[in-house]
């Protein structure tokens, strides 16, 4: 404890120590700290984060509570508020900040609270960037309700048990996929194999991005979404009848579309459409599915609810190096061909249209993804790096896979849906794990260099089922969905592991 209060450079000198892990970058420097406010016994700090779909700010708001105790004398208050006006823009950057993505420092000629930023001439970073890409005035967000001091609206012991339903379908549906190759698990299983889709990507997937969500805006009806599509994945496991199942996913869904929907008002930008209309996607794939349609006929569907929500997310972080104007109307097509394709996925045409739409997003990302940048840091920002862009790897390959084929026939369903479903969204979860997990559950992740062993795992087991099915050899095949079982248990003992070493180091300097 000190004997007097902070100076406003010694609190945002504190702050400098609380790091943004996906870009590497501490949060004064990134533009988040809007207010020092010092009193005689109490400091008052503002914050904001780069958008309301964030589920970060209750963990950058303990790292800043945590630095900054240690700056005031006894008996001192300290109080955060997470506010939302002005809506955060990247002008806000320092100068290190622009200079770390990559920006030119701004001329003399542009204004200091709107700097019209040039990015550097190196190939790795510049490629599809415009050389004076435009910053447009942030909209106007309505504000939002202060969360900072009722954990996101639910308490982590209520979070749990919510993470917990999506881990069964999860384990329910890895022993479903196995059994649909041959192998030998309990009997249940055997019969739960026609499911192994719904269980992975509803069940699991969709828990997990629902309670993701639900934190990120704080409200209590929004952890209903993971509660239902929680609970579908385990009326499955108990045998409910079918109709059951799909009516508690479609409803979870739709509370994940609500909530969604409910942030694009605050935010109207194209990232937030973009993640709407993902999780639209998904809500109209459930009620299909819940009206008596077969799973490969909402597939489409469902795997637009994964990939348009990570492009959403990224095309969030594209703002710390914005593209050009007309990078951004590529991505505005690719989302509408996209979207006709899901929807159109029963036709010929159809299925060219979703190939194409596939492969422009994985091409799109690949160039104009920050993780480009990034993936030139330590640690836990270059490891997140690499999973991106091996990710975007794998969605290349499934979508190149589907436009050769034509159509998803029986001799390519499974390999191209292994390659999206576990090669791009699997390395986008492990990568996104260490950060997610610690804002949804509140325990530290710190990295380790063993993160990457459940990665390369993936990418070994993957290109081995892959093989199988190319070649036509069940028996490899076959061993490729053995590894990739492996690979997700690998991964729960890593994260597992990593939790442990968290616990072991929290008050250690």
């Amino acid at each position: 404890m000190r004997p007097e209060m902070p100076t406003d450079e010694q609190v945002r000198t504190a702050l400098r120590s609380v790091i943004d892990p996906e870009v590497g970058i501490n949060i004064v420097d990134l533009g988040l700290v809007y207010g020092v406010m010092i009193s005689d016994n109490k400091l008052h700090i503002e914050l904001t984060m780069t958008t309301p779909a964030c589920p970060m700010g209750e963990m950058i708001m303990d790292d800043a509570r945590r630095v900054l105790a240690a700056l005031l004398p006894d008996g001192a208050e300290i109080e955060l508020d997470l506010v939302w006006e002005p809506p955060w823009d990247p002008s806000k950057m320092s100068d290190h900040a622009r200079n770390h993505f990559g920006w030119e420092p701004a001329s003399d000629s542009i204004t200091p609270d709107m700097p019209e930023p040039v990015p550097q001439a190196t190939p790795e970073v510049s490629s599809g960037i415009a050389p004076t890409p435009e910053i447009a005035p942030a909209p106007e967000i309505v504000p939002m309700p202060d969360t900072s001091g009722r954990s996101g609206g639910l308490s982590v012991p209520f979070r749990l048990p919510l993470l917990i339903l999506g881990f069964i379908s999860l384990a329910a549906g890895v022993l479903a996929g196995l059994a649909r190759m041959g192998w030998a698990v309990p009997l249940h299983a055997v019969q739960l194999s026609s499911l192994h889709g719904p269980l992975m990507v509803c069940g699991f997937l969709g828990t997990v991005i629902g309670l993701e969500r639900a934190v990120a805006l704080g409200y209590r009806w929004a952890y209903a979404g993971p509660l239902l599509t929680g609970l579908g994945g385990v009326a499955i496991l108990l045998g409910f009848p079918l109709p059951v199942a799909a009516a508690a996913m479609a409803l979870g869904s739709a509370v994940l579309f609500s909530g969604t929907i409910l942030i694009l008002l605050r935010q109207r930008e194209l990232f937030m459409v973009t993640m709407a209309l993902g999780a639209f996607s998904w809500l109209a794939g459930n009620l299909l599915w819940l009206t008596g349609s077969a799973v490969s006929g909402v597939v489409a569907l469902w795997i637009n609810f994964l990939v348009l929500t990570i492009a959403g997310e990224r095309l969030e972080l594209t703002r710390f190096l914005p593209p050009s104007p007309n990078a951004k109307r590529i991505f505005a097509v690719i989302l509408a061909i996209l979207l006709a394709g899901g929807f159109l996925n029963g036709t010929s045409a159809g299925i060219a249209l979703y190939g194409i739409g596939l492969l422009g997003l994985a091409l799109w990302l690949l160039r104009q993804d920050i993780a480009r940048r990034t993936v030139k840091e330590q640690g836990l920002t270059r490891f997140t790096a690499v999973c991106l862009l091996s990710g975007y790897a794998w969605l290349t390959v499934g979508s190149i896979m589907l436009l050769v084929a034509g159509g998803l026939t029986t001799a390519v369903y499974a390999a191209v849906l292994h390659a999206i479903l576990f090669g791009f969204v699997f390395s986008m979860v492990f990568g996104h794990a260490p950060i997610i997990f610690p804002a949804v559950v509140r325990v530290r992740m710190p990295y380790h260099w063993t993160f990457y062993l459940p990665l390369l795992a993936l990418h070994a087991s993957l290109l081995i089922r892959i093989a199988g099915d190319g070649l036509v050899l069940p028996e490899l095949r076959n061993l490729g969905g053995l590894l990739n079982a492996i690979t997700l248990v690998l991964f729960i003992l890593s994260t597992v592991s990593s939790v442990v070493r968290g616990f072991r180091t929290v008050g250690k300097p």
